[in-house]
Formats: C-alpha cells, structure tokens, sequence
C-alpha cells in the first residue's frame, strides 16, 4: 500500500521525502500544524519550505536590482563625465 502511494505521488507531480527533525521542532511542527493546516503536517512543512524559498528568492531579487540600478547609475555618472571632458 505505501509503495502504491508513493508511485501515485509521484506520478502526479510529488515526490515523498523523509525528514529528520529535532524532537522540539517536530512538536512545533505538530502545534503550528494543527492551527493552520488542520493537523497536516507535510502541507505545514510544505508552505514553510516555500515561504523559504520565496524569501530567498526575493532577496536575491533585490540584490540583483540594486547591482542593476548601481550599474545604470555608474555608466550614466561615465558618460556625463566623458560628455564633460569631450568638450
């Protein structure tokens, strides 16, 4: 019956992975769980990874738009600078 499950996750798209956790951290996982997913926790664990994910990625978004704008900024101060000196 579990390897029927596990083929069926995975065929739709899930793949079933094992986690090991700290005794305390399970018991927040079990609290946190039961107040916003109903008691489910691989759905709990599942929004706290993406919420990871999702910060991550935003920051590295940021970081990626300040280099960008501090780039746009340089090259704009070089060409005024070399408008300046041409003249």
């Amino acid at each position: 019956m579990a390897g029927e499950m596990a083929k069926k996750k995975k065929k739709d798209g899930w793949t079933p992975i094992t986690l090991s956790l700290p005794k305390a951290q399970v018991a927040d996982v079990e609290r946190y769980a039961k107040r916003v997913r109903k008691g489910n926790k691989s759905g709990f664990v599942q929004d706290a990874i993406e919420a990871y994910i999702a910060a991550i990625d935003h920051v590295q978004a940021n970081q990626s738009s300040v280099l960008r704008t501090a780039y746009s900024k340089t090259v704009k101060e070089h060409l005024i600078d070399k408008q300046g000196n041409d003249e």
